[in-house]
């Protein structure tokens, strides 16, 4: 900002009096106006940077979901799941299942909560419930 107002000063300046225009004022300006154009550049890079987002795909907000819901006391909604990914998603993760004792887990129509032993195991049951 300090660089801009100085740069408009010595640009009103030169105008009010052109005949006492020195020429380091043009040279002023001239790097203060790239030096502004630099700093605007930079700003955009960064906030760029900053409000970058990532882009998941299908597949990945599904693992996530099963990754986050499995480890909560709600469980994985299934019929989230059905509506948001299919039946066949929902197929697969009964499945998936079968390759656990029972003891690991609490299964209904809507819900699958892992329990307290299950929930040791909530890396390997997730990771079995990826697409």
């Amino acid at each position: 900002r300090f660089t801009s107002d100085l740069a408009k000063q010595a640009s009103y300046k030169k105008s009010l009096f052109p005949e006492l225009a020195c020429s380091y004022e043009k040279e002023l300006v001239t790097k203060l106006s790239a030096l502004t154009d630099s700093i605007a550049e930079k700003t955009d890079d960064l906030e760029g940077a900053v409000f970058e987002r990532e882009q998941l795909t299908s597949e990945m907000e599904y693992e996530e979901y099963v990754m986050t819901s499995l480890r909560t006391c709600w469980g994985c909604d299934l019929e989230m799941v059905r509506l948001k990914w299919g039946v066949e998603t929902v197929s697969h993760i009964r499945n998936q299942l079968l390759r656990y004792p029972e003891q690991f887990y609490k299964l209904t129509y809507k819900r699958l909560v892992l329990t307290e032993e299950g929930l040791l195991f909530a890396d390997g049951v997730a990771s079995d419930l990826f697409l």
